[in-house]
């Protein structure tokens, strides 16, 4: 096809004009959009106030916290380790941090568009990946066992969802 013959190119509409196109093209859709502007503003400045504004930022547990209206990040801070790790052992939380760091550069690999290797590295993390999870968190192959017991927090979550996901794709 001749340049002669394609059609103009249309200018990109500024932001007024999308605004007044795609949230304020009806009466319908400028009520909606003023009901979801009202729902974020009643959602977002309480959630702000209480996460930042009124929040205790230091101390080194709960009871700094109590004159405080907001978030208690000193006890966030002070028990970091079981929210991510459970009760697992400290002396092995190394396991999960290579079970996560594998997990994460795996799903990276299989995700990223024109890296080579994406099948076999999918079909790794499918087969090979779950055992070795398994047996670098719970044990074996002269890794001290951890008992199911003491899994927990962000790990197990990550855990759970990973395999519900993996389990539903057949």
């Amino acid at each position: 096809m001749s340049d002669a013959r394609k059609p103009p190119r249309m200018p990109m509409p500024g932001p007024v004009e999308w605004l007044r196109e795609n949230l304020f093209s009806s009466w319908g859709n400028a009520a909606l959009t003023f009901v979801a502007l009202a729902i974020v503003y009643w959602t977002v400045v309480p959630f702000v106030t209480w996460a930042f504004v009124d929040a205790a930022w230091t101390g080194n547990g709960r009871d700094d916290c109590l004159p405080y209206d907001g978030a208690c990040w000193p006890f966030i801070t002070a028990r970091l380790g079981q929210i991510v790790y459970g009760f697992y052992d400290e002396a092995q939380r190394w396991r999960v941090d290579v079970t996560l760091i594998l997990l994460a550069a795996g799903l990276l690999w299989v995700t990223l568009p024109r890296v080579p290797g994406r099948r076999p590295v999918g079909a790794l993390m499918l087969t090979l990946y779950p055992v070795l999870a398994f047996v670098l968190l719970a044990g074996g192959f002269g890794l001290e066992h951890v008992p199911t017991t003491r899994w927990g927090g962000l790990m197990m979550t990550l855990i759970v969802a990973v395999t519900g996901i993996v389990a539903s794709l057949p």
